[in-house]
């Protein structure tokens, strides 16, 4: 899930583009050490004007872009960083999506075949008394309550399932086909 998580998120996708821009810029920054203009020539005095190309380049004694090749690194660091955390906090969401998934199944799983099947024989076993004349009718009623309370929780368990399913899924950013119910 964790591969899938990673190789579908498009904000991840996302911080990765950026982090290949700003490395990109750094270059860019480290190449405009150099400028080379292009300048017109003109010369001349009263009415003899004399006009031609020329070039001018200067020599990258003193100044060699420091700032931007600086300024560049550091918007990188910060994009690489930003990836690090966000790869770091979707390992967090799967870990933790995934661990309620479990405990949601989990719990559902053990109302439908524990509690609910105790519960039916209970309320069974109430009536055959009630008919034999054993105990009073509240003791059904009682016993009826609890299983309504236990199909209840059931249904609240699966609702629960469900949820941490989705949670799971927008973890992932894909829907899950690795996982039964």
């Amino acid at each position: 899930l964790l591969k899938q998580a990673l190789a579908s998120r498009p904000d991840l996708r996302g911080a990765e583009i950026v982090m290949e821009a700003e490395g990109k810029r750094i270059g860019v920054a480290k190449a405009q050490i150099f400028a080379i203009t292009g300048v017109l020539d003109a010369n001349g005095s009263g009415s003899d004007f004399e006009a031609g190309p020329g070039l001018e380049a200067t020599l990258p004694i003193f100044h060699q872009n420091q700032g931007a090749i600086a300024l560049a690194d550091a918007k990188f660091r910060k994009a690489t960083l930003h990836y690090a955390t966000l790869r770091d906090q979707i390992e967090t969401d799967v870990r933790q999506a995934l661990i309620l998934y479990h405990q949601a199944a989990e719990a559902y799983h053990m109302i439908g075949n524990e509690s609910l099947p105790a519960l039916q024989g209970t309320v069974a076993q109430a009536e055959k008394a009630y008919q034999a004349g054993d105990v009073a009718y509240l003791i059904i009623l009682e016993s009826t309550r609890k299983l309504h309370e236990a199909r209840a929780r059931q249904v609240q368990a699966l609702a629960d399932w469900h949820r941490a399913a989705a949670e799971l899924e927008r973890a992932t950013g894909s829907a899950l086909t690795a996982l039964q119910k």
